[in-house]
């Protein structure tokens, strides 16, 4: 939508301009009609968004594979810069370039959910043809005012070599590699720990999406935490955010049971929910299964 709006503002002098103008009101009106004729639909699209966020650490996760941030960032703006302006089809750095910086700003403004590199991993890829077109430019420039054979293919073997942060590939915990000594939860190895630690009986209060991890185990789950309203959460027996009254409630019908949350569930989980947990729970922190940003509590546990 995006592109369509950017590409008519660019050709609104041009006939081609009023295709573009089209293609927005034909989205446009594809929008009201969905917000009619699907409100569940509309709804469960604009549950995932918030006006305005502040998810400014996806700009790390983004320049994480360059040698330094500033040279990145520099590199992308130029690479952007150069597809538009100095090619004679424009369109295709307009597509790239629209695609790369609306997803990231929605990530760090609009998405209502928590940060992951996982989610912004895809746009990484516009990113660094970007950054390509950046030292590329670089070296065409130079070609045309340093007159030398060799000083192009100069830039841009230095490009290959000194942009790429080389080093992040090589570290023992990455976006692409997660070894047992990463501060990433292995919800596989996590909830292992509660299924061979379960007893008949148990309850459990966790996120209800992660419930392949414990397939066979015949318990009952509160579920909580979602970007959806509070009325669709009713109708599917969650809650929004775990507080106090729900945990007792919970732990009057269940004498036993178990809370798993990882750090990103934390603003579903009130502040005053989460010091009950330390205050009444046993907390798991002596098993090798249970690391990194995750919170396994017991309760009613039989010693």
């Amino acid at each position: 939508f995006t592109y369509f709006v950017v590409m008519f503002v660019i050709k609104r002098k041009e006939l081609v301009a009023r295709r573009y103008g089209a293609y927005v009101l034909i989205m446009l009106i594809g929008a009201l009609l969905t917000k009619i004729f699907l409100p569940s639909v509309w709804n469960d699209f604009t549950a995932s968004l918030i006006f305005f966020d502040n998810h400014w650490s996806y700009v790390g996760h983004i320049m994480r594979n360059y040698w330094h941030p500033i040279i990145g960032g520099i590199l992308v703006v130029m690479g952007s810069w150069y597809l538009i302006k100095k090619q004679e089809d424009e369109r295709p750095g307009i597509w790239i370039s629209v695609t790369f910086f609306v997803t990231v700003l929605s990530a760090i403004l609009i998405w209502n959910r928590n940060v992951g590199p996982q989610y912004i991993f895809f746009v990484q890829t516009f990113g660094l043809i970007l950054a390509a077109a950046g030292v590329y430019a670089i070296a065409q420039y130079l070609q045309k005012h340093i007159h030398n054979k060799h000083i192009f293919v100069t830039i841009l073997v230095l490009g290959a070599i000194l942009v790429p942060f080389y080093g992040y590939f090589m570290l023992e915990n990455n976006t692409y590699h997660i070894t047992a000594s990463a501060d990433t939860a292995n919800y596989r190895k996590v909830f292992d720990y509660v299924k061979r630690n379960t007893i008949d009986g148990d309850a459990m209060i966790t996120r209800n999406f992660r419930n392949y991890y414990w397939s066979g185990l015949k318990m009952p789950v509160l579920d909580f935490g979602s970007e959806r309203s509070d009325a669709q959460l009713k109708d599917e027996g969650k809650v929004q955010k775990v507080t106090v009254v729900g945990i007792q409630k919970m732990t009057d019908e269940y004498p036993t049971g178990w809370v798993v949350f990882s750090d990103n569930d934390k603003q579903f989980i009130t502040k005053e929910a989460r010091a009950y947990f330390d205050n009444n729970f046993e907390k798991v922190d002596d098993s090798s299964l249970v690391r990194g940003k995750v919170n396994v509590y017991r309760w009613g546990a039989i010693n």
